[in-house]
């Protein structure tokens, strides 16, 4: 995005003055916030067994991709009426709606809760250092047919990880872990990557907010497409332009078949939103 802003588009801190003692004591505090968090971070993470992922299996060479625009203050406006959500988890809800969708169509028998990844920016401000990213993990509820208990649920599961600050303490604890032992890190990297940890990565990357041009043409969408990863056979890539979400879904054809009908189901599972919103 800021390569795109510079080169495409045309368009608290310890007070200085305090003591020695101040000083300490705020760090103290913060040491025991931070162990509070971590404790809670690892009974999330580790306390129960994650159960396997529909997208699991071995992954060839071929893609498929498929893509899906939205309005962006139509999926806001309802995910905030519905349930007080923000923009991210009403996201991954109409996400989760997809899927369901999808799965339902293909007769799949896996309706549980999958287990999402969703990437953090650990940047600041507009610092100009290449992408530093950390996650979250929280359950998809694939067997909640009503739209707006399943955005609740969403909701009151990353407000958790954002309280506990997941993303920022797994970041500070990876760093910790590489500068102590490589080793270590590599194990835990394996460790993290595998499908029981986590089904599908899920991304939201903000755009500019305004209408932008190349060469004095609108630009109505931007679709981002990641990589899928070994034994993830399924990835989605969500990128806003002006008021479009746009997004993109990646998948190994031979274990995702009929890419096309999940990203159909964006829509379908954001007007089932927006109508439950409304009491419709």
């Amino acid at each position: 995005m800021r390569l795109a802003r510079e080169v495409l588009w045309e368009e608290s801190a310890t007070p200085a003055g305090a003591s020695p003692a101040a000083r300490a004591a705020v760090k103290e505090a913060d040491d025991a916030r931070r162990h509070h968090n971590l404790v809670r971070l690892f009974e999330r993470e580790f306390s129960r067994e994650p159960g396997p992922s529909p997208f699991d299996g071995k992954i060839g060479t071929e893609r498929s991709l498929a893509f899906a625009t939205i309005s962006l203050s139509e999926l806001h406006d309802a995910g905030k009426k519905a349930a007080g959500a923000t923009l991210n988890d009403s996201v991954l809800s109409i996400v989760s709606g997809a899927i369901r969708h999808w799965m339902e169509i293909h007769h799949q028998q896996h309706l549980g809760p999958v287990r999402c990844r969703v990437p953090v920016s650990m940047h600041h401000g507009d610092d100009d250092g290449g992408n530093r990213d950390s996650f979250f993990s929280v359950p998809l509820p694939l067997n909640e047919p009503d739209p707006v208990l399943r955005l609740r649920e969403i909701t009151a599961e990353t407000e958790l990880r954002k309280q506990d600050h997941d993303a920022e303490e797994l970041d500070s604890l990876l760093r910790r872990i590489s500068h102590t032992s490589p080793r270590l890190r590599h194990f835990y990297s394996k460790f993290e990557a595998n499908p029981r940890r986590f089904a599908l990565n899920v991304s939201n990357v903000r755009g500019p907010s305004k209408p932008v041009s190349v060469l004095d043409a609108p630009v109505q969408t931007v679709h981002s497409i990641a990589e899928i990863g070994e034994r993830h056979a399924l990835r989605v890539a969500v990128l806003s332009v002006g008021d479009r979400l746009c997004f993109g879904f990646c998948a190994d054809p031979e274990l995702v078949t009929d890419l096309d009908q999940m990203a159909e189901g964006i829509e379908w599972a954001t007007d089932r939103l927006v109508r439950a919103s409304n009491g419709v």
